[in-house]
């Protein structure tokens, strides 16, 4: 297979361009050559490697610049929920990030594979990253989706440690551990994370 030397320009400016390539430069596909150049036009992509592995690198890079430039509606940016997964290389869930995001102050909507809300890409990708983190720990603790989802949005709001939102949680009679040491959410996840966070408001 032949090796390729080819040259794609991003058309962006100042910050939107060096944000664009802190999120690609560790994301790419590995190619013999690589380089990144910020100019006053846009984002310049230098690339040399295999001809299959260059056009990846070109459809990476287009799919990256249709998440961060999330379209506004209705005041709200929007975030394609399989572009942020691409993006942080994290899966979540995203009933988690719309409840978060809503109890953060943001104004935020739902729809089929979309978010919308008035937070910022920074914020939204950080976030993110922290609820996949969260949800990793919470697996080992909770039994069910629901527990896990409490686990996570408790820790995020409260800034707790998730063991210490279980154990905060167990002592309201909000979950209680199974035969296998568990722990079992005993209220619909949002309901419980009503009487938690009120409790700790107190």
């Amino acid at each position: 297979m032949p090796l390729v030397k080819r040259r794609f320009r991003v058309p962006c400016r100042g910050e939107e361009c060096l944000k664009l390539y802190e999120y690609v430069k560790d994301r790419i596909p590995s190619l013999e050559h690589v380089e990144f150049k910020v100019s006053g036009s846009g984002l310049v992509v230098e690339a040399y490697g295999y001809e299959t592995d260059v056009k990846r690198l070109w459809s990476e890079l287009r799919s990256y610049v249709r998440a961060l430039r999330h379209v506004s509606t209705r005041g709200l940016n929007s975030f394609r929920i399989d572009y942020i997964v691409k993006l942080t290389g994290k899966t979540f869930p995203p009933d988690v990030l719309v409840e978060v995001l809503s109890r953060q102050g943001h104004r935020v909507e739902a729809g089929e594979g979309v978010i919308y809300t008035s937070a910022g890409v920074d914020e939204v990708l950080g976030l993110v990253e922290r609820i996949s983190e969260l949800n990793s720990v919470a697996k080992n603790i909770a039994k069910g989706t629901a527990a896990r989802y409490f686990i996570v949005s408790a820790s995020l709001l409260t800034g707790l440690p998730p063991q210490e939102i279980v154990e905060r949680a167990v002592g309201l009679q909000l979950m209680e551990p199974d035969e296998s040491g568990a722990y079992l959410l005993k209220h619909e996840w949002r309901r419980a994370l009503d009487l938690l966070v009120r409790y700790l408001k107190q």
